[in-house]
């Protein structure tokens, strides 16, 4: 059931396209996959006839979540329509409930998934929806079928036509992609399930090449941010410390540093892109969508504007006078923040923000850890892409499903490596941790 609905979630967010809820602001994916796991959960497993319980990572993520959701409510009543901005809040926080129904099924039927063949299996459909993701948009640029908003970008001064595969936005697909990438390249066969290096590495230069293609400069920033974090924690050897001091304030500062380096250096920025990036709405309405939205937030500075209201503002009318043309103005107001950093601050307030961050910081924490305290180098690997992922969140405004079914999977991963770890080291754990017996660990 996990890996069915990992598998589904990564081959296509399309599929919450197909389904139109209307005024519920819903998405179909999410809502399915909610239910489905629930049923599963009942009809599955008995829930009245087994004890479940949350281990300390899943609690402290628990607590993150149930924190955001909260603000984020609260920040509905700042909005001017209730009843639009309540159905906003309720879809992009209830996929935070996504990775607590994965944690939920997968200990009631632990038994199902042995330890080391959970992450094994995990990476596997990881890597291979990727491959698959990966050479559906290859296809696309070869044969030109399928294509969705075709735009042209360029690679030096040769053209190429810019693939989304089964996503419909580049940027979304090279979201996807640095996940199998990451596993192909730095992982191994516990973590892949492929005991050949070559094959492994044939992958990812697949996938490699669909994330240039997807002409996403936000998907090379988070190759980037990867291979920057792998790098610290080789050179670290893996010590907690270090490797906080070294990343940590890339993920609370640079957010603040872009955000106000985008306002006050507005002209600045808006000088030169605007001679280079006028024809597409990537680099050149990033900019003058976070400015519009920095002064719709400096009017609301509490609780923002709201859930949903970021796109609903005629942010158009934020710019100042002749830095733009008539036709562009118009075109950014209905266009999202491009990043979840900036619309959750204007719509729903700083400490929203924060709560946000912390809900990351918990999942990155968690698997940190797990890599320093169980010398579990798979730990390792997700840690750098979920610090990757924090990374690229500044440069897109998106919920991905995938990663939150994958976040039950490692919480849970985690906690129950903690658990095993006090059953074969009772001396180094001062004592044992019930919930293993509370899931059937061991």
């Amino acid at each position: 059931m996990i890996y069915f609905g990992l598998v589904l979630s990564s081959l296509t967010e399309l599929f919450e396209r197909l389904i139109d809820l209307g005024a519920f602001y819903l998405s179909p994916t999410r809502l399915f996959l909610l239910v489905l796991a629930f049923v599963a959960y009942l009809g599955y497993c008995g829930s009245y006839s087994y004890r479940f319980s949350l281990g300390k990572s899943a609690k402290n993520f628990a607590l993150a979540v149930l924190v955001l959701i909260f603000l984020t409510a609260l920040s509905v009543t700042a909005s001017n329509d209730l009843a639009y901005s309540a159905k906003r809040a309720l879809n992009t926080t209830s996929i935070y409930l996504m990775p607590l129904v994965v944690y939920a099924y997968l200990s009631i039927n632990s038994a199902k998934y042995p330890h080391d063949l959970l992450i094994q299996k995990t990476g596997k459909c990881i890597v291979y929806s990727g491959l698959f993701v990966a050479l559906f948009g290859l296809l696309q640029e070869a044969t030109g079928i399928f294509q969705t908003y075709p735009q042209v970008r360029y690679i030096g001064p040769i053209p190429y036509t810019r693939i989304n595969s089964l996503y419909g936005d580049g940027n979304f697909l090279s979201y996807f992609l640095l996940f199998p990438l990451w596993l192909c390249l730095v992982g191994n066969e516990a973590l892949t399930g492929i005991d050949s290096l070559v094959k492994r590495y044939w992958i990812a230069f697949a996938i490699f090449i669909a994330i240039v293609l997807s002409g996403s400069r936000g998907g090379l920033l988070m190759i980037a941010a990867a291979a920057g974090s792998h790098l610290a924690y080789k050179l670290t050897k893996g010590r907690r410390g270090w490797v906080m001091a070294l990343e940590l304030p890339f993920v609370l500062l640079l957010p603040f540093g872009l955000l106000a380096y985008t306002y006050f250096g507005f002209e600045n920025i808006l000088s030169h892109v605007n001679s280079l990036d006028t024809g597409n709405e990537s680099g050149f309405s990033r900019v003058m969508s976070w400015y519009s939205g920095l002064r719709l937030y400096l009017d609301h500075p509490l609780l923002g504007v709201g859930p949903g209201n970021f796109i609903t503002m005629d942010k158009g009318n934020l710019l100042p006078v002749n830095y733009v043309q008539p036709w562009v103005a118009q075109r950014i107001s209905t266009l999202a923040g491009h990043s979840n950093i900036v619309e959750i601050l204007v719509e729903s307030g700083p400490l929203t923000l924060f709560a946000y961050l912390v809900v990351q910081i918990v999942v990155y924490m968690a698997l940190l850890n797990a890599s320093t305290k169980f010398g579990d180098s798979r730990f390792a690997v997700y840690r750098t892409i979920v610090f990757s992922t924090m990374i690229g969140n500044l440069l897109i405004s998106y919920y991905f499903l995938f990663f939150m079914i994958l976040i039950g999977v490692l919480l849970f991963a985690v906690d129950r490596a903690r658990v095993l770890a006090v059953q074969n080291n009772p001396q180094t754990f001062a004592r044992r941790n019930v919930w293993g017996n509370a899931v059937g660990v061991g």
